[in-house]
């Protein structure tokens, strides 16, 4: 087999790869979608008066923003005649968007900190780690957008812990860290995994073709 032959062979199983993680990741954003917009409308809700509403506002909008850049990004990804450019498009824009949205949750989080009741601070913690949870299960079959959204969001939550000045806090930044790491780790663990086991099934579909084929030939 030629060079050129080999190139072209990994260059095609690369694109079907990335395809495949996107559609994957596509059938995850109806409802990361929904999760971001109900976040962001009851956070609204619970600072309201605490925070400026437009402050508010403007994080809301950024964030519906972002959304609907996704899905935009996901209609390219989902047409037929979508190029192994065009998905390389989309997944930067996927990257691009985890970003986005891990700095725009991080930063309205911890700065919030600063102006919030206890019982406000409480309700930041849980979202924080909702969050961070959520945006490792919605970016798991895409390890760089995955570990894009935990490296812009996490130094938010931290500062938000670290600037309650005393040791609660500093122990919750502790396990955020902790977490972080593991979060990590579990990204790359699962994209590893997605993409070996999707290499698996279209192998196992390569050689039942086969099959077919050469029972074809003896009927």
């Amino acid at each position: 087999m030629s060079l050129k032959l080999v190139h072209a062979v990994e260059s095609d199983e690369k694109s079907w790869l990335l395809g495949q993680q996107l559609a994957a990741h596509s059938a995850n954003l109806p409802a990361s979608a929904i999760g971001n917009m109900i976040n962001g409308a009851i956070t609204l809700f619970v600072f309201y008066g605490t925070v400026s509403i437009s402050v508010l506002a403007t994080c809301c909008l950024a964030i519906a923003a972002l959304v609907l850049y996704r899905m935009k990004g996901m209609k390219i990804a989902a047409l037929s005649s979508s190029s192994a450019d065009d998905l390389r498009k989309v997944i930067t824009r996927v990257e691009i968007c985890a970003a986005a949205l891990g700095l725009i949750w991080g930063a309205a989080t911890g700065l919030e900190f600063a102006y919030a009741t206890p019982a406000q601070q409480m309700y930041l913690g849980i979202l924080g780690s909702g969050m961070l949870a959520a945006g490792t299960t919605t970016f798991r079959t895409c390890e760089r957008a995955g570990k894009l959204y935990l490296a812009f969001s996490v130094p938010g939550y931290l500062y938000g812990f670290l600037s309650l000045g005393h040791f609660p806090g500093f122990a919750a930044a502790g396990l955020l860290m902790a977490y972080t790491i593991i979060l990590f780790g579990n990204i790359k663990h699962n994209a590893r995994n997605f993409s070996d086991s999707t290499r698996r099934e279209r192998a196992l579909l390569a050689s039942s073709e086969t099959i077919q084929l050469l029972l074809n030939d003896f009927e």
